[in-house]
């Protein structure tokens, strides 16, 4: 049965979306290449990424990859050597100012039906350029971002507006494996935004300084730490009756020990949860020890597409696997794009 997928889920409100992948080899290019499929040409689109993307062959395996599909009038953003390996299937419409490796980032419209490399972008600076010279340059609605492997921080809310997440059978040699990991990774990109104002101003200082921020005795102080590493191994800092501590880059379960081998039970705020670089067993065992975790912005989660099929030559049954991801990540809709075709060129913005 043919079906739409994610013109339910696309808003007009949302106009960058990040494909983001838990594993590599996950499928998320498969995934981008049917939203495109299904939301041109009622929505203008543009492609990019951040990373290489749209690769013959796998990068760390070698492994045979599937191209990006680009249809005739959708835009892409990638480097200009690129572009110019298809001579007469784009039209260029601007230069970013944005450089990769590769070269300076074009943004231009497909000509013909065709495939592409997209050279991607390192920063969010360079997202938000991009976006901007596709909204005047090419009259783009919406910007799809496919997030190469490892960048979970595609799906950052300073990156995109919204994120749809990709869970593959590479994630594990086991079904088991795989939903343990679902259950580690839901939790983590569901921390609350924070409840109090305090808690919000210091979340927002310690980014705007690039600093560490603590309240301690209802106070506010700037650390002269670069990691909570260093702070935790301070006597001195310690030793003083925390109640709240803001990191404004990653935190780890090596910090989350150190603070816990010091019996420091506080709040921790991190800028949003692509930040948290933490298992569930230790995230568990500093909530028994009274501590918690808070994020400045929460990422807007439009859904969750399964891969039932590893490159590794290994499979898992398509329902169980779908039906138990849905019920760890309820509400969360659960889409499978290979079982579930989607309605080519029939999906425009959802109503509401």
């Amino acid at each position: 049965m043919v079906k739409s997928l994610f013109s339910t889920l696309v808003h007009p409100s949302i106009q960058t979306l990040a494909v983001v992948g838990l594993s590599k080899n996950a499928g998320k290019t498969t995934v981008l290449n049917a939203m495109i499929r299904e939301l041109y040409p009622r929505i203008s689109l543009g492609l990019a990424s951040i990373g290489i993307d749209g690769e013959e062959r796998d990068a760390w395996s070698g492994r045979n990859k599937p191209p990006v599909y680009v249809p005739e009038g959708v835009c892409v953003a990638t480097a200009g050597p690129l572009l110019d390996l298809q001579p007469g299937h784009w039209e260029v419409l601007l230069a970013t100012g944005v450089h990769t490796l590769m070269g300076e980032v074009f943004i231009a419209r497909c000509r013909r039906a065709n495939q592409v490399k997209l050279a991607g972008v390192n920063s969010s600076e360079g997202v938000a350029r991009i976006k901007r010279g596709f909204q005047m340059a090419g009259g783009v609605q919406l910007t799809l971002l496919d997030g190469a492997y490892d960048r979970q921080t595609t799906a950052s809310p300073y990156v995109t507006d919204a994120a749809l997440v990709v869970a593959g059978a590479s994630l594990s040699s086991s079904l088991q494996g795989v939903l343990q990991k679902m259950e580690e990774w839901f939790h983590l990109f569901t921390r609350p935004v924070c409840r109090e104002d305090q808690l919000s101003r210091l979340g927002r200082r310690a980014i705007e300084e690039r600093s560490i921020f603590a309240i301690v005795n209802e106070k506010v102080e700037k650390l002269p730490f670069a990691t909570l590493l260093q702070m935790a191994r301070n006597e001195a800092a310690i030793a003083k009756n925390w109640q709240a501590v803001a990191v404004p880059g990653a935190l780890t379960d090596r910090m989350l020990h150190e603070l816990m081998e010091k019996k420091a039970a506080l709040t921790i705020v991190v800028p949003d949860a692509t930040h948290l670089f933490l298992s569930l067993p230790a995230v568990r065992r500093f909530y028994q020890m009274g501590g918690d975790l808070q994020v400045c912005r929460n990422i807007h989660l439009l859904g969750v597409a399964v891969n039932p099929v590893s490159p590794e030559g290994f499979s898992f049954p398509p329902a169980e696997m779908k039906q138990k991801v849905a019920k760890i990540c309820a509400p969360l809709p659960v889409i499978d794009v290979v079982r579930e075709p989607v309605q080519e060129g029939g999906g425009g913005y959802a109503c509401g």
